[in-house]
């Protein structure tokens, strides 16, 4: 395999803001604790090391959810070693995507591994773990019940799903989907047939569709040590409940959130996540019910159950597994129960996690480093011909899509196109024309300069119709070079949002997931750029 590096700033596929994080603007100063670099790693661990974490209780949640997952030696390994004081975490978290989702559901956790494994190897007082937090809470169904491949999109219909929390679905219907990806990939590829081998049962014995997806994550990472977790436990939330109770009786998070959103928005910044009074839901009957407040009590939206304050603190105490928290809630909580020391996300997330920094001071748990994951770019083979093909270096298409004709053209065939070497030629003789007319008449110098740039236009229309005419001539290699441009970008986007990992092990073979872990370093800041052949 082939790896060449790009910066982020040539790509125009990147975001303004997504780079203005990745840049370290100083703009951004207050909204984090941390530079992302090897530097700041000391800090990190000093401030961590203050908080109480609950090892004991941590170790027996992750061993109880890993002891399900074959070859899991290397994973209780690392889970053992967080029983240690010196032992901390680098999380990485996604929802639990079909079949892994989107490709940067699997860039994340390579650049996890990746950066555990270099700081283990240059900080060696201390033991650096990655792990993953797998979602399911939500109540987004629409968001991980598909996935793309090659063309297609593959849906799958959890006849069940009622609005409820999608990690505690069954997956025993999965199996029709599966075998829709099966056909489109091939039943005797490398994926294919590992599918047929892994997911099929998978989804048969699962209890929860939860299970499901973190069993077929360890699956693909399991010989890298990678841990993950659950966060839907009783036994966590009931250690989080202090929070739990804090947030839904006194209502701390949305000013402090919203007034770090209004800071950010002075910057250029959207708001990322909506803070609402109470940010947690109560999970009732399979269903995900938003907990609201009316007058001095508490009830839930769409049902007729209602708690007095006390009654509600009782609750909480009582049946903390019930207390789902929403996306501004859900960073406390992980930080609260793990010695972490950096989330890893992309440009979004990185964008939400900023918005909480007042938030976490307030509930004095400590801030993470925030480190921008590895964005990459996987070519399969017919990209790379089509490359070859267009005649142009990969750089060329990190232009916009619609820019690519003009540039194209302008490098081409400029100078049959242009009139400005006319225009320089004929303007001493516009000057003498307007300069006799005022000569003849002072009052036809306004006309003549109307009717001459009448003439102006008329020249820019001629060289736009001369223009339209070399793209019909160059029809043929600009369609190329936009088909490339859309293979590349789809959408004008990053490949990494739109496909899937199983095609590109079809034809890279297991491989890929190692040179993934072992290359994909989120403190060098710059696009991996993957194929088989330069």
């Amino acid at each position: 395999m082939i790896l060449k590096k790009y910066s982020y700033n040539d790509i125009s596929q990147f975001s303004k803001k997504d780079l203005q994080y990745i840049n370290l603007d100083p703009k951004l100063n207050d909204f984090y604790n941390l530079k992302p670099d090897l530097e700041s790693f000391e800090k990190a661990i000093n401030a961590k090391s203050k908080q109480a974490i609950d090892r004991v209780l941590l170790t027996e949640v992750l061993k109880e959810q890993c002891d399900k997952f074959p070859d899991n030696e290397k994973s209780i390994k690392n889970i053992e070693l967080l029983k240690k004081e010196n032992s901390f975490t680098i999380i990485t978290a996604h929802q639990p995507s079909l079949l892994t989702g989107p490709l940067y559901y699997i860039f994340k956790i390579a650049s996890a591994i990746n950066l555990c494994n270099t700081l283990n190897e240059k900080l060696k007082t201390y033991n650096y773990i990655p792990l993953f937090i797998t979602g399911g809470e939500d109540h987004d169904f629409e968001e991980i019940n598909h996935v793309k491949i090659f063309n297609d999109k593959i849906t799958w219909d959890a006849a069940d799903w009622n609005g409820g929390s999608v990690g505690r679905l069954k997956p025993e219907t999965l199996e029709d989907t599966i075998l829709k990806v099966v056909n489109l990939i091939g039943d005797k590829s490398h994926a294919g047939s590992w599918l047929l081998e892994h997911g099929i049962p998978l989804a048969k014995t699962s209890i929860n569709y939860s299970e499901f997806a973190r069993h077929l994550t360890h699956r693909l990472f399991s010989k890298f040590g990678l841990v993950i977790l659950s966060m839907d436990d009783e036994r966590l939330k009931e250690k989080f409940s202090s929070i739990i109770q804090l947030e839904v009786l006194e209502q701390k998070s949305q000013a402090l959130v919203e007034k770090t959103q209004a800071e950010l928005a002075s910057s250029g910044w959207k708001s990322q996540a909506h803070a609402r009074e109470i940010n947690f839901f109560y999970l009732e009957n399979d269903q995900r019910l938003r907990i609201i407040k009316d007058g001095e009590n508490y009830g839930l939206q769409g049902s007729p159950i209602t708690w007095s304050a006390s009654e509600m603190a009782k609750e909480i105490e009582k049946n903390p597994a019930k207390f789902s928290p929403n996306v501004v809630m859900r960073p406390l909580f992980q930080e609260f129960i793990l010695p972490n020391l950096a989330y890893i996300g992309g440009g979004g997330e990185i964008a939400y996690w900023l918005e909480r920094k007042r938030q976490f001071d307030s509930f004095e748990i400590p801030f993470p480093m925030l480190i921008r994951r590895n964005s990459a770019l996987i070519l399969n083979n017919h990209q790379t011909k089509n490359l070859k093909k267009s005649g142009q270096d990969l750089s060329y298409f990190f232009h916009p899509k619609d820019n690519l004709t003009n540039i194209f053209l302008e490098a081409e065939v400029a100078d049959e196109i242009s009139l400005d070497n006319f225009r320089e030629e004929i303007e001493p003789i516009v000057r003498k024309i307007v300069a006799q007319a005022k000569t003849a008449d002072p009052t036809l110098e306004k006309f003549a300069e109307a009717e001459l740039t009448k003439w102006e236009k008329s020249m820019s229309t001629i060289e736009g119709k001369i223009k339209k005419a070399y793209k019909v001539k160059q029809e043929i290699q600009i369609n190329r070079i936009l088909k490339t441009h859309e293979a590349l970008f789809p959408d004008n986007g990053l490949q990494e949002r739109k496909e899937n990992i199983f095609p590109l092990i079809n034809e890279y073979g297991w491989e890929l997931i190692d040179f993934l872990v072992e290359n994909l370093d989120p403190l060098d800041r710059q696009l991996s750029v993957i194929s088989q052949s330069s």
